[in-house]
């Protein structure tokens, strides 16, 4: 998507499962850089990974070790480019 499309801010409600505050609020965990912070912009790669069970419920966690200790039996990875 282009520039300002809520690429970021998807990853983030999807992984932090909490809404945008409608000012970026949830793209804020994607964000690797203070640059990033400050600009509003992405200018790294960021990875998330979504995990689910096998009756499909999110069983979201912030690092792949949790996930695999979590028996997640789907793992879906989300790269934000830019």
């Amino acid at each position: 998507g282009s520039a300002d499309a809520g690429k970021s801010t998807l990853v983030g409600v999807l992984t932090q499962g909490e809404l945008d505050n409608g000012r970026g609020r949830a793209r804020l965990n994607t964000f690797r850089h203070l640059h990033e912070v400050q600009s509003g912009r992405t200018s790294s790669i960021s990875h998330a990974t979504l995990g689910f069970d096998s009756q499909g419920k999110v069983l979201n966690c912030f690092d792949m070790e949790c996930n695999e200790e979590m028996h997640c039996t789907k793992l879906i990875s989300l790269l934000d480019l830019a």
